[in-house]
């Protein structure tokens, strides 16, 4: 299976969610001043500036930072706790938003990751079945499924790697 095309759905949802989360930003917070944190190049003045901003705070730079710039200048005419409930719902649902994404990205590379290397390895240990059933075979002498856990050493002694060590202890020693 290539991963590219559901690595390239999540980042696109991901670009898609930024450029809402810009808008919403703008349309609400387009008139907070610059300050040291949002500054003429990150701020919800125009898209440009929201999308970096957003994209530094989708990566968790400062965005309890910015939140605190934008609660600090409320709107004239606005009720202040009706806004700062606005700015903490907002800064709320875009990091879960972002972090959920975020997340998957990361999860999917290691899922991926891990089908690759089962996938290999696959091939491997089936071709070593024949030889783990004829070594387990010298160790169980009345079939019965178990043993002895004093035989498991000599069991993985007598295994190519990767089941055992044969091929390894003459490698190391």
């Amino acid at each position: 299976m290539n991963p590219l095309p559901l690595l390239a759905n999540i980042v696109f949802l991901l670009f898609l969610v930024l450029i809402v989360f810009s808008v919403a930003g703008m349309q609400a917070f387009g008139h907070v001043d610059l300050t040291e944190i949002m500054s003429r190049h990150a701020n919800f003045q125009s898209i440009q500036p929201a999308l970096t901003l957003c994209f530094a705070m989708a990566t968790g730079e400062s965005w309890a930072n910015v939140m605190t710039d934008i609660v600090r200048d409320v709107p004239s005419g606005m009720n202040a706790s009706l806004y700062n409930y606005l700015v903490v719902f907002y800064f709320i649902m875009f990091i879960l938003f972002t972090q959920f994404l975020i997340i998957n990205l990361y999860i999917m590379v290691i899922v991926d990751s891990f089908e690759v290397l089962a996938n290999e390895l696959q091939g491997e240990l089936e071709a070593q079945l024949p030889a783990f059933a004829t070594a387990w075979a010298l160790f169980d002498k009345e079939a019965c499924g178990y043993v002895q856990e004093q035989m498991l050493p000599a069991l993985l002694k007598t295994l190519p790697a990767p089941l055992g060590f044969k091929n390894r202890a003459k490698s190391a020693g």
